[in-house]
């Protein structure tokens, strides 16, 4: 059961579909626009980062203007190349990491990215940070680093919009029809429900899903397996793309689940309001 876990973690077939499709995928990819508005905080050891500001500028900027409002994101930490361990293996309390290679479970087990939250003592607001992994040139070609990196932070921003509805309690949100809903339930019992009706969304969100395509839910793992989900889609809606094992899907990703579509739209354009009106009954 260990190694079936981990392997969803190994990303050597998403790097294989990368380097394969490379061109394409860099074409699709808003890198270093020119753009007056820069992201929006501040960016700790780039000398680890695939990508420069002006490229991350234009990843942030694909989110729409609601969604980069409701964003918790408080600084982009580059951090040396990593991977999983390989005595997570015999470990019931992994996974472990390493910035050794020669103990990385394999060379393509790697961490491209992490959000770290934190709350302030006083105010109690809830902030984060993405950490960016170097990848190690081992591990796979340039162009290939820059794809990992890019949408590794478009899914790590996503963690940061998603986040404050999950964890913030009364948190409410005004969806582009008008519907005024508590975050915290729509993301559970609509998007959940509507999603967990599909196949995963991606090899990656595979991770957190049983055999029969549920999300997994022991040891307080559905909002993260939820989360991970709803990462995984504003990810394949922004950028057009996402490895999976449907190859009708992977440059549409959404073209078997409108309705999944839609949801992603509506959440991405919600405005987040203060608690002043009627709140709907998730169904």
């Amino acid at each position: 059961m260990k190694t079936k876990a981990l392997s969803g973690l190994d990303m050597a077939r998403t790097l294989r579909w990368y380097e394969d499709k490379q061109q394409r995928l860099l074409e699709m990819i808003p890198f270093a626009i020119s753009s007056r508005e820069k992201i929006p905080c501040s960016l700790r050891h780039a000398k680890f980062l695939q990508l420069t500001r002006r490229d991350l500028t234009a990843l942030w900027l694909l989110f729409p203007e609601e969604a980069r409002r409701r964003s918790i994101l408080r600084r982009i930490d580059g951090k040396p190349a990593t991977w999983f361990h390989r005595d997570s293996l015999a470990s019931e309390i992994g996974p472990f990491t390493t910035v050794k290679p020669a103990e990385a479970l394999s060379l393509t087990a790697l961490v491209p990215s992490y959000t770290k939250y934190r709350r302030f003592k006083k105010s109690g607001r809830l902030f984060c940070d993405i950490h960016l992994f170097n990848i190690h040139s081992l591990t796979c070609p340039p162009a290939v680093q820059h794809i990992v990196h890019a949408e590794g932070f478009v899914h790590e921003v996503a963690h940061s919009i998603i986040a404050p509805a999950f964890y913030n309690n009364g948190y409410l949100l005004k969806l582009p029809s008008g519907e005024i809903v508590n975050g915290f339930d729509w993301l559970g019992m609509v998007f959940g429900n509507i999603a967990e009706k599909h196949s995963p969304i991606s090899h990656y969100a595979g991770v957190y899903r049983n055999a029969e395509h549920s999300f997994k839910k022991n040891a307080g793992n559905l909002l993260t397996s939820i989360s991970e989900e709803m990462a995984e889609c504003i990810a394949a809606l922004l950028l057009g793309f996402v490895f999976c094992h449907d190859k009708w899907r992977q440059f549409d990703p959404f073209y078997d689940r409108p309705k999944i579509k839609q949801l992603v739209h509506d959440f991405l354009h919600a405005e987040h309001i203060l608690a002043s009106a009627p709140i709907a009954e998730s169904v």
